[in-house]
């Protein structure tokens, strides 16, 4: 690789595309791992108190790990496929 394709490889308009949605996605992994951390503490409480977990919480957090499993194949580069909301939620 020489000094050319480094220049070329800088001005190329997809690669900034693609760092502006690695900021974008990297924070709404952050906020989606937040509310994750959440859950999982409601859940232990309910579980506690209640004996058993939010039904709906479950399906929803499932629904969650999900994102963001899609946000880090993407920012890892595994993945091409932005996640939600450019495509649908899991």
């Amino acid at each position: 690789m020489d000094i050319k394709d480094l220049k070329d490889n800088i001005k190329k308009q997809t690669t900034w595309e693609r760092f502006l949605f690695l900021v974008l996605f990297a924070v709404a992994c952050s906020i989606s791992s937040t509310i994750m951390c959440f859950i999982i503490i409601f859940q232990f409480l309910s579980t506690l108190l209640i004996g058993q977990p939010n039904e709906r919480l479950l399906i929803f957090s499932k629904s969650l790990s999900k994102y963001i499993y899609e946000i880090t194949l993407y920012l890892n580069f595994n993945s091409d496929d932005k996640p939600f909301p450019f495509n649908e939620w899991p």
